[in-house]
């Protein structure tokens, strides 16, 4: 086990690491998913509701993964993206839009740009990613994914507005 990093504050680590991220293509693709996604949510729960929600769940994610590591050879890597606190905007979509529908590309000879319904889509997402937590592998903390999700969706119905009724999504984003 490694010592302790001297000056090091774990919560402000877990925070900073939602801004760091392993590369471009990691850095593009949590964008993706918070661009199609994200601003339906901030759009019901509302700018502050929605940063503070995005914020804690990224850091709830990554100290989840943090304890359910430790011990193992796991627990000394580096953890760093947002993609906790992505998975809980996709976790939030799906309680607050569950008749929503995305446009998703699936690759069929070409990749066909197919409507189909979130539940669809983000429950396959949620499933392989559940599945790679137990499959391992490739240094990435699919658990983080997996603990966001469920954590943005518990958010999402416990911070949604009083008197809101769960609906298809509002026209503010672009997955509808």
């Amino acid at each position: 086990m490694l010592p302790a990093t001297p000056g090091k504050i774990p919560e402000l680590s877990a925070l900073t690491a939602l801004f760091v991220h392993a590369g471009w293509l990691h850095l593009i693709g949590n964008l993706l998913f918070l661009f199609v996604f994200g601003p339906a949510v901030e759009a019901r729960l509302g700018r502050i509701r929605f940063l503070t929600g995005y914020l804690a769940i990224g850091v709830l994610a990554t100290y989840g993964y943090a304890l359910a590591e430790s011990g193992t050879p796991d627990a000394v890597r580096a953890l760093v993206g947002a993609s906790g606190a992505i998975a809980g905007v996709l976790g939030a979509y799906l309680r607050l839009y569950p008749r929503g529908r995305v446009t998703a590309l699936v690759p069929l000879l070409l990749f066909l740009p197919l409507r189909l319904p979130a539940w669809l889509v983000l429950g396959l997402w949620f499933v392989l990613q559940f599945w790679s937590v137990t499959s391992g592998g490739d240094g990435v903390a699919y658990l983080v994914h997996v603990i966001g999700f469920v954590t943005g969706w518990l958010f999402a119905w416990a911070a949604r507005p009083a008197g809101d009724t769960l609906g298809a999504p509002s026209r503010t984003g672009v997955a509808q």
